[in-house]
């Protein structure tokens, strides 16, 4: 797992390794099962303090995309019911949003999903 984080970036060094754990689940770099590194690891890594790694990680257990056991190494949540309900409805009202500022510019829902099959494949 390869985590790159920008220290000049405004956004905050734990979304930065929340955004990148997302993408590398989105584009299969990171399977569900997968351990991610011990936070003292990655924190020496990435040069940063060990309890930004630490509230990473924790929201990524807050969405339930992982799970962290005493003792052992915090785990990419499998799950096998499809989306917990939490988070299909934060899902699903992202996207209301999204499809209400698209209307504003004239863009349709279907033309939103074209766009966002267009951009996966690149």
């Amino acid at each position: 797992m390869l985590i790159a984080i920008d220290k000049d970036s405004p956004e905050p060094l734990y979304s930065q390794i929340v955004q990148a754990v997302k993408r590398q689940l989105a584009s299969g770099q990171l399977a569900y099962g997968d351990e991610l590194p011990p936070v003292r690891d990655l924190a020496a890594l990435l040069s940063i303090n060990l309890h930004t790694v630490r509230h990473a990680y924790k929201l990524l257990e807050d969405e339930q995309l992982a799970v962290t056991r005493l003792g052992r190494r915090t785990r990419i949540t499998a799950r096998n019911n499809g989306l917990p309900a939490e988070a299909r409805e934060k899902l699903l009202e992202q996207w209301r949003q999204l499809t209400l500022d698209a209307a504003m510019y004239g863009v349709t829902a279907e033309q939103l999903i074209e766009l966002f099959k267009r951009e996966k494949k690149q």
